[in-house]
């Protein structure tokens, strides 16, 4: 009924009460909007639980990777600071009146994950932080004096099986796979029995114990993250993921119910006072500072949306039959047409967009990347080096006798055969290296945050990879491959003209690497 008279009748009746209302109203959305804020800091505070025990795993991963006692330090520092944030939330819940003990228990967990963690660091320091200590150094210290002995028997059969030891050892050591090791010691016991020299079995058996002593200590450590400590250590951590997760669900559903009971309140005493005001004021002041409302902020979002200050829009929401009511009409009319009409222009430049961006930064042939997209992520990869002192490494390749090929089998031949080598590379690079066509037959790897001893190994994984790979539709192929650092002194081009000069020095041989740490 009240939706039927006009404005002019509705502010003539609810001017006497409009100030104490107005008052009372902001009294109540300040207390209202106090509450809520409170609630949501608790699960920000959650989130930055979640937040510390990422940076946990960080120095965890950081360690295994670089076997660097910082990053234990880093991590008990970091510890240090999760369990000061977790006790700070716990006094915020219990001020808050929520009781729980979830808290609690992810300080237990986390504490068990540092205990784990430091026994871990300390088995690691037993087998060595580098080549040189521990369990790695006794072992290269014994694994020489066989070398060197057996060179100073001139037999040379016999450290050719040395040789073949060594690789058996540094096939564990690379994959960690239990294989190599049984392989070794068929080898060893192979070898044993045609030793006549009572010194060089002697030797042998010490390496033979240096190394058992060496996978022994990696075995307890974890030959990958699901078995070993390194297998407890990700059962803590899956704990507290879940742990956290329930937190947050319980925090949420804690902050939504307190906000429902501030609401109530806060509705139920604006009702109260109202209702002794004036009644009947109260009922023309609501259907009247409604439509306002609703018609004020549907008009605002709608200027905000034509201005792009924020992404979505929706009708204006008035039900009433005065003048506002018909203005909210005509708007949603213009409002309908307008999002329709952003719509389809949006979809039409997305869609060149990433049309554009394709053709720019994709070779159609062998869906690399451009030259000009590695070129634009080295940019960016220099920018992190500064910042943080990370490591970049290049690897350009070539194809060896691709002309020969081109020649001999023709082009539509030779254009498989770069398409099969993008394929068997691709397969080889982790997600976030950039692997490019630089020129014909030539290619360019930029390896992000990757060390030069590194990206020299990945090359030669490359390498034996082409030259293991059959294909009865295209000739056998190799590639020659030259690997460089990126340096601070670098400019746009020399790292560039390095990369290329020990990618000449590979071709001379062919099938090779060539790694050149400066020009």
């Amino acid at each position: 009924m009240l939706y039927k008279f006009t404005i002019k009748v509705k502010m003539f009746v609810i001017f006497l009460s409009t100030l104490f209302g107005f008052s009372l109203l902001l009294f109540l959305i300040y207390y209202t909007e106090s509450s809520v804020a409170k609630n949501e800091a608790l699960v920000t505070n959650v989130e930055k639980l979640k937040s510390d025990m990422l940076m946990l795993r960080r120095h965890e991963k950081d360690f295994l990777l670089r076997k660097n006692l910082k990053y234990r330090d880093k991590f008990l520092t970091s510890y240090a600071v999760a369990v000061q944030n977790a006790k700070l939330l716990e006094q915020k819940l219990n001020s808050a009146g929520f009781n729980s003990n979830d808290v609690t228990n992810y300080i237990h967990i986390i504490e068990k994950y540092k205990e784990s963690f430091l026994k871990l660091v300390k088995e690691q320091i037993v087998i060595g932080l580098n080549e040189k200590k521990g369990l790695y150094g006794a072992l290269r210290e014994s694994v020489h004096k066989v070398q060197n002995y057996a060179k100073s028997l001139h037999n040379w059969e016999l450290l050719a099986r040395v040789y073949e030891l060594r690789k058996n050892e540094k096939d564990f050591m690379l994959r960690k796979d239990l294989k190599y090791i049984k392989e070794h010691k068929q080898h060893f016991l192979t070898l044993l029995p045609l030793v006549h020299n009572a010194q060089m079995v002697k030797y042998l058996k010490i390496y033979q114990k240096d190394l058992m002593n060496l996978v022994n200590a990696e075995v307890v450590i974890g030959l990958n993250e699901k078995v070993g400590m390194r297998g407890e250590m990700r059962n803590t951590i899956h704990k507290t993921e879940t742990l956290l997760q329930e937190l947050e669900k319980s925090t949420i559903a804690f902050g939504i119910t307190q906000r429902h009971s501030i609401l109530v309140m806060s509705f139920s005493i604006a009702f109260f006072f109202i209702i002794l005001l004036l009644l009947i004021h109260l009922l023309i002041s609501n259907s009247f500072v409604y439509s306002i409302e609703k018609f004020k902020i549907g008009l605002v979002n709608f200027f905000n949306f034509l201005d792009k200050k924020q992404d979505t829009i929706e009708t204006i929401q008035v039900d009433s039959n005065d003048e506002i009511g018909k203005m909210a009409e005509v708007v949603n009319t213009h409002i309908e047409q307008t999002i329709a009409i952003l719509k389809s222009e949006k979809d039409s430049i997305n869609k060149s967009i990433s049309t554009l961006e394709k053709m720019v930064y994709t070779d159609t042939l062998t869906q690399t990347y451009t030259r000009q997209k590695l070129i634009n992520a080295l940019e960016k990869e220099k920018e992190n080096k500064k910042r943080y002192g990370d490591h970049i490494s290049l690897i350009m390749l070539d194809i060896d006798h691709f002309k020969n090929i081109n020649d001999t089998y023709g082009h539509i031949i030779g254009d498989k055969v770069l398409i099969t080598l993008a394929k068997i590379i691709k397969k080889h690079l982790r997600v976030n290296d950039i692997f490019s066509r630089w020129g014909g037959e030539e290619f360019l790897i930029l390896l992000p945050r990757t060390k030069l001893e590194d990206a020299y190994n990945k090359a030669n994984q490359l390498r034996q990879a082409l030259e293991e790979y059959k294909d009865d539709e295209i000739p056998k192929f190799t590639a020659s491959f030259g690997v460089t650092e990126v340096l601070e002194s670098d400019g746009n081009e020399s790292c560039f003209i390095r990369v290329d000069k020990a990618l000449y020095l590979a071709k001379r041989k062919r099938n090779d690497v060539v790694l050149l740490k400066d020009s």
